[in-house]
């Protein structure tokens, strides 16, 4: 799966914050591969797929805070020709 990590990186763990039931934000520990995709890193675990996570706001957001998620574009990748 691919996400930008958007969170708190801390001594040993990567957090992210997921839309959780009922539109509650939630912090989710995750794991990255070894290896980017299009520039970005690889969550390996701690995600599923079609899960969305915060990245914008996050200062704003903390566990518990009703959100209303909306979709982001991905930014565009040059193709290597």
């Amino acid at each position: 799966m691919r996400a930008p990590i958007a969170g708190r990186v801390g001594k040993l763990e990567i957090i992210v914050m997921v839309v959780g039931p009922g539109y509650k934000a939630q912090y989710r520990e995750v794991s990255l591969g070894d290896t980017t995709v299009d520039g970005q890193l690889m969550v390996k675990h701690g995600l599923e797929a079609g899960e969305r996570i915060v990245v914008n706001g996050l200062q704003k957001v903390h566990p518990g805070t009703l959100i209303a998620p909306q979709p982001v574009e991905e930014p565009k990748v040059a193709s290597n020709p």
